[in-house]
């Protein structure tokens, strides 16, 4: 009698398990997920197993995914003709609706792109959109499935038997539909409709197909948000040529941030949350910063301590400033001192030129100018610039308001102050009262052409003609080693954020002799076309041109 140890039938009972799981395993494997037509028998069998390849778990069973949806690829992942068994002609067409929900510019009524040739030819645009269509069980040759997108055929499906076969295909950008921006809200989606009629050249339904998802991508440029500073209005960057060439470009912009004159911590919490309507009207998840004076310092507190907020659903891809004092300015050190003696019973600023206290008068006193000094921007620098994000590259202007190169500032002849007199109403009332006005703007241009710093000092004594003892202020200008270029504001190592964000800095651009610009008018379409280049170049290397 043969005797079988115990062992032996566990070994031979793992043995058979194994192989023949395997076999199971392989045929559940290899099963078509749908109907097939040549066994319209046997029940649909949905699996829906996380393939490990797959960037995330997707609707349906078939075994192609491409990456998550974005702002520049959109998915249809669901819908009442996807995920189905395998579809017959009479069992009606395959529908898929794919909503956009991206800006790229203005459209027409019917959602097509006005400017669709000009945004190409400017690269803001990918000629094409990107269809992909993952097909189960095309019969080539004899079925012919064929593909239409927003009424108009692309083509037919290409497939095998009983296989997962990824279809692709080159929309026209001018057949894709886009939403209109809506500034109070999202965008309404612009709904773009594929349609995929099934086995067209047979007599009689023979042929069935399925569909898992569609994806529609394309390339195109991030929108450019404007920030004035708190003095200015939305028209700002407007009055100088700056949206002039952002509109003939076609890019897509926003200048609608109105900051009140208020602290840096307080503006950077405001921008936080009109940062995040915007992006929300544009329907984006990335944007570039271009600021103006104070205003870029105002970014730079958002984007240090309320951006990292936003990671997953914004990246600021660029922060450009235009004449902003990241040193700070001896200006704002000035009226900050004189503030502070200006309750003395005499005062005086040693060493200063005439004109001084006019000129300080203009600049005026306001909740500002305390974190513009020298002092209040080193402590900022020290504390904001290491929780910059890395991710956001950085760009510099600086300017000079000397455009003749003779070392002052003119009135006629160049005229190189008339957008600060545009700007600033008490100084174009003094420009029609006196000659004078000139030596308003040249005493601040040459005090930070030649200051290096300001300080106050006090002495006590006393006054006639009873003798009395008081304190007497006096400021006293430290000069610099070498004239410094200044924009009548802010010079130009305090623009380009020397020995502060210069080392994060990617590209500075300096505008002197005849390209010169003042506080004003460095947003000016020359500034622009500078800009412009930077933030394109950007784009097609990491952005949404890529």
């Amino acid at each position: 009698m043969l005797r079988i140890s115990m062992q032996t039938v566990q070994i031979t009972l793992l043995v058979w398990i194994t192989l023949n799981t395997g076999v199971i395993l392989a045929q559940t494997q290899r099963q078509p997920p749908f109907f097939d037509e040549a066994h319209p028998e046997i029940p649909p069998v949905i699996i829906d197993i996380p393939y490990t390849y797959l960037s995330k778990i997707h609707s349906g069973s078939g075994p192609i995914w491409q990456g998550q949806a974005s702002d520049v690829k959109f998915i249809a992942d669901r819908g009442a003709t996807l995920d189905t068994h395998c579809r017959f002609r009479n069992e009606g067409q395959i529908e898929i609706e794919i909503p956009i929900n991206r800006v790229v510019g203005e459209v027409d009524s019917n959602g097509k792109l006005i400017s669709a040739q000009k945004l190409i030819q400017s690269g803001l645009l990918s000629p094409t959109a990107s269809l992909g269509i993952p097909i189960y069980d095309v019969d080539q040759p004899k079925e012919i499935d064929e593909v239409w997108f927003n009424g108009i055929r692309q083509g037919n499906l290409m497939g095998g038997d009983g296989i997962w076969e990824l279809n692709r295909f080159e929309i026209p950008i001018e057949q894709v539909k886009f939403p209109q921006r809506h500034h109070l809200g999202a965008p309404q989606p612009a709904i773009n409709t594929i349609i995929i009629k099934i086995d067209t050249m047979s007599i009689e339904p023979t042929w069935c197909t399925s569909v898992d998802w569609a994806a529609l991508s394309f390339k195109t440029m991030s929108p450019i948000i404007l920030i004035q500073d708190a003095y200015l209005d939305e028209d700002f960057f407007s009055r100088y040529g700056f949206t002039d060439l952002l509109q003939q470009k076609h890019l897509l912009f926003d200048n609608s941030i109105n900051m009140a004159v208020n602290t840096i911590k307080d503006n950077g919490m405001t921008l936080n949350s009109y940062i995040n309507q915007l992006i929300e009207s544009f329907g984006v998840d990335s944007i570039h910063l271009i600021t103006h004076s104070q205003s870029g310092l105002d970014a730079r507190e958002y984007l240090a301590n309320y951006q990292h907020q936003h990671n997953e659903k914004l990246t600021v891809l660029s922060y450009t400033s235009l004449g902003t004092p990241h040193n700070g300015s001896v200006l704002a050190d000035i009226v900050m001192h004189r503030a502070m003696v200006i309750e003395n019973d005499r005062h005086q600023f040693q060493d200063s030129p005439a004109f001084m206290e006019t000129a300080i008068q203009v600049s005026g006193l306001n909740k500002q100018i305390p974190d513009l000094t020298t002092s209040a921007t080193a402590l900022f620098n020290f504390i904001n610039i290491p929780r910059l994000p890395s991710n956001s590259i950085i760009n510099t202007v600086a300017a000079d308001a000397d455009s003749n190169n003779n070392g002052q500032i003119d009135r006629d002849q160049p005229d190189e102050y008339f957008e600060l007199r545009e700007e600033n109403q008490p100084l174009e009332n003094i420009d029609n009262q006196t000659e004078h006005s000139r030596f308003v703007v040249d005493v601040p241009y040459q005090l930070l052409r030649h200051t290096t710093q300001a300080k106050i000092s006090y002495k006590y004594q006393l006054s006639a003609p009873n003798q009395s003892r008081h304190w007497l202020a006096t400021l006293v200008d430290i000069p610099n080693p070498v004239p410094l270029k200044n924009d009548v504001w802010v010079t130009f190592p305090s623009a380009q954020g020397q020995d502060a964000i210069t080392h994060y800095t990617t590209h500075t651009a300096s505008f002197t002799g005849g390209s010169s610009k003042n506080h004003a008018s460095i947003a000016d379409i020359d500034v622009a076309k500078t800009v412009i280049t930077w933030l394109i170049e950007l784009e097609k290397n990491t952005g949404d041109l890529q």
